[in-house]
């Protein structure tokens, strides 16, 4: 006797099987960026040949990953695979100047990482840790960045796709508000500051490769959500500490880091922000007493 198509049972994978689990890390909020970063990182080395950019993604990766897997065991006696290291790496990959020497990305993602353990609170860590490494490294080993992934050198109709695969990401992690509005006020700002200050050094904001890392950092680095808020109402006055951050970093100092400068300043914001809030939560409320 054979079943019919309807009535033979179909094969599902076991609630704890690699296929399940890989299943949810790609619905997961993690596993967009990730798949979003590598589409974006693939595409800028094969149309760019970048072969040492590449590489450079590879080598921030596979440290953030061994980093963060080790500290994991240290921290919390156990192992699990690194998704959070994996995606900091490739970050930091595809934002640090490719051809610099291979110390240069495994030292930004091993300070990376251990940002993510050493300053944090009992709900996450405080810093984005890409951008915690990229500050440091810029700061300690006068690293280069190029934010080559975003595509800056290409030409104007890869510009779309950035923005593609950047809202996509954004909207999909639930931080479509939060990216708009940074990139809203940032360009207000540098507008304004055309017009009352020295036009020639703000005019590079509006055009490759800066506009493109407006583009990417507030799609992919700005909605991360471990240190990011998720309700709507907190994302718009994230988004214009983050925004008033940078801005002061490159019209004030003229920095290379000023976005994820900008980002630390929120970071260290959204924690106080939420350290406020718990403490109050604590706190006892008195009864009214009868006159």
């Amino acid at each position: 006797m054979t079943l019919s198509t309807e009535e033979r049972p179909t094969r599902r994978a076991r609630p704890g099987s690699p296929a399940r689990r890989l299943a949810s890390f790609v619905r997961a909020p993690k596993g967009i960026a990730l798949i979003g970063l590598l589409l974006l990182a693939i595409t800028a080395s094969v149309v760019r040949d970048g072969s040492a950019a590449f590489a450079t993604v590879v080598i921030a990766a596979v440290t953030a990953v061994a980093a963060d897997w080790v500290m994991g065991w240290v921290a919390h006696d156990r192992w699990a695979f690194p998704d959070g290291g994996l995606l900091t790496g490739v970050i930091v990959g595809m934002i640090l100047a490719p051809r610099q020497p291979w110390i240069i990305p495994a030292l930004t993602a091993v300070v990376a990482i251990l940002s993510k353990y050493a300053l944090r609170t009992r709900w996450s860590n405080v810093f984005n840790p890409a951008a915690f490494g990229l500050v440091a490294s810029a700061l300690l080993f006068h690293s280069e960045q190029s934010w080559w992934g975003a595509l800056p050198d290409l030409s104007p109709v890869w510009f779309l796709g950035l923005a593609a695969v950047g809202l996509y990401v954004a909207s999909k992690v639930g931080k479509l508000p939060m990216a708009l509005t940074f990139l809203g006020a940032s360009l207000l700002v540098y507008t304004v500051a055309a017009f009352r200050g020295d036009a020639a050094q703000v005019a590079e904001i509006f055009r490759a490769p800066d506009i493109q890392m407006l583009l990417f950092f507030a799609t992919i680095m700005l909605t991360d959500p471990p240190s990011s808020p998720a309700q709507a109402r907190h994302q718009y006055l994230y988004a214009l500490v983050v925004a008033a951050g940078s801005c002061a970093a490159f019209l004030g100092l003229n920095a290379l880091w000023f976005l994820p400068g900008g980002l630390l300043v929120g970071n260290l914001w959204e924690s106080c922000r939420r350290l406020a809030r718990a403490r109050w939560t604590r706190r006892p409320q008195q009864k009214p007493t009868r006159a």
